[in-house]
């Protein structure tokens, strides 16, 4: 009895040694018609274009996932960074906070300054702009409720109705008496007055809506009075 040898046929592509495994599944005539096309523009048979396409899927989910990966790293790092810059600048701005808040107000400067190509600084349009945004953002971040005064800290005895305008002109009068030749705690206020530059000296608003001008307490300077009639005066401790 004679036996027909089989004839070696072309191992599947993708399959080591001509080894694979059968599969079998349904799918619409829709999508068998695409997979035949494929097979027609490729020249491969039917089985390789369904196993090429399909490896294809999963190199694709390994590349997503690979992206994913990286864009978390990326993410991490760049998490990273802000902590470490916000934690290098809460001590002159108080709060992580008042850090953010700021930074948002400084973007706005930035896209204010890109738009026009002008600065805030040197451009009553856009300076006037750029008090209509804050004005807008700060309205947005009120707190709700009704405003009441709170009980003020130590040394304050009590706090004016217009507190906020002190703020301001106590920050006026820092760098209106912020020299050069500062070192030591106080160096801090002549870089940033450095960085001010003209806006340092400037002062466009009327004297007739100022309140009175203020100094810095407890440092070697003249007394504030304003300071003074509201803050509690100093409690000696005393002595064990």
């Amino acid at each position: 009895m004679v036996t027909k040898r089989k004839r070696p046929g072309r191992p599947p592509r993708g399959s080591p040694g001509g080894k694979t495994s059968a599969f079998s599944t349904r799918i619409t005539p829709e999508l068998r018609k695409r997979l035949e096309q494929g097979r027609d523009a490729s020249g491969h048979s039917l089985s390789d274009e369904i196993e090429r396409r399909l490896w294809r899927t999963f190199e694709i989910d390994d590349g997503t996932a690979q992206l994913r990966a990286d864009l978390d790293a990326e993410r991490r790092q760049l998490h990273a960074e802000f902590d470490g810059e916000r934690a290098k600048f809460e001590g002159a701005f108080g709060t992580g906070l008042n850090y953010s808040a700021l930074r948002v107000i400084a973007e706005m400067m930035k896209n204010l300054e890109t738009a026009t190509g002008k600065s805030w600084a040197d451009d009553p349009w856009c300076f006037d702009q750029l008090v209509l945004g804050i004005q807008r953002l700060m309205r947005e971040w009120r707190p709700s409720g009704t405003a009441e005064k709170p009980v003020p800290m130590l040394p304050w005895r009590k706090l004016p109705d217009e507190f906020g305008e002190w703020l301001a002109e106590h920050q006026l009068a820092v760098l209106d008496l912020t020299s050069e030749h500062e070192t030591g705690a106080h160096y801090s206020s002549v870089r940033i007055k450095q960085d001010l530059g003209a806006l340092g000296t400037r002062r466009t608003f009327s004297d007739e809506h100022r309140i009175p001008d203020v100094a810095i307490p407890d440092d070697g300077h003249e007394a504030d009075p304003f300071f003074e009639e509201h803050r509690i005066p100093p409690v000696a401790i005393p002595e064990d």
